[in-house]
């Protein structure tokens, strides 16, 4: 887990910080491609005063959630019971909530002074008062995101890697096949290793692999599937630095051309 925790003077500026906690937490979350969900959780044996989780729909999922099609209530099954009590939408009653399970990525409590009275975090405040800080503790499972990531974003052919991030967002693909040694297949090798230093020279400077390896153009093709590279650059018989044969792994086969400049902008714009 990342952990951070926060200490504030009074429960109204450690609410405002679990608030800005919770935001940048579901922020990171779409960066990534996630549909993650912030539902209202117990506190368990942290204690505290309030509870999220930020889960991710998933069928492998560990926690039971239920949500309101009407109201969009969200929580833990162990807290929908207080959750829909304080309903204010008319006539919900929350009646006809669905349960899915879901991934558990992050977590956020709000403390209150359990543990600033246990270990007497004080401090002067602006009557030259003792006080005690009001704390909040915020986690993010990151061995769990990555995981959870390949397990939202794949297919049949293996990984398909968002932008932001992938390994690599551009892999250039050299297909001399067993010609690897000939005139013509180092003619290509050339090529793409052109290519790639072009590449260096952009804003694309480190997100760029090259394979010129001696192992067959199927292989090669399948490998860049597998591992999941957001974009293919395709360096065959017909290559064109002007007219480049771009392949985007979400979208399977399918080509696209343009030139080093559109590529970037085509990457960059990328999420």
């Amino acid at each position: 887990m990342k952990d951070m925790y926060t200490f504030d003077v009074d429960e109204a500026g450690a609410q405002h910080t679990y608030d800005l906690v919770c935001e940048a937490y579901t922020r990171l979350f779409q960066s990534l491609a996630l549909p993650c969900t912030k539902v209202e959780a117990s506190t368990g044996n942290m204690g505290g005063l309030r509870s999220h989780e930020f889960q991710v729909p998933s069928e492998i999922g560990d926690d039971k959630l239920l949500t309101c099609p009407v109201c969009k209530c969200r929580a833990n099954v162990e807290m929908w019971e207080r959750v829909t009590s304080a309903c204010q939408v008319q006539n919900c009653g929350c009646s006809e909530a669905t349960e899915h399970r879901g991934l558990e990525l992050g977590h956020a409590f709000l403390l209150g002074t359990k543990y600033s009275d246990a270990f007497s975090a004080t401090f002067k405040n602006s009557r030259d008062e003792t006080d005690t800080a009001v704390m909040g503790c915020y986690g993010l499972g990151v061995s769990r995101i990555l995981s959870t990531i390949v397990e939202v974003h794949n297919d049949e052919h293996g990984i398909c890697w968002p932008v932001n991030v992938a390994p690599y967002r551009v892999a250039i693909i050299v297909l001399n096949g067993a010609n690897s040694k000939s005139v013509a297949g180092k003619e290509l090798e050339e090529q793409g290793e052109l290519l790639y230093d072009q590449l260096q020279n952009t804003s694309l400077r480190g997100d760029v692999i090259l394979d010129t390896s001696n192992r067959s153009n199927g292989v090669k093709m399948k490998d860049a599937m597998l591992i999941g590279y957001p974009y293919h650059i395709i360096v065959g018989k017909s290559h064109d630095m002007e007219r480049l044969e771009v392949q985007k792994r979400s979208q399977g086969k399918t080509s696209f051309y343009m030139d080093i400049s559109e590529l970037v902008d085509t990457v960059n714009s990328a999420s």
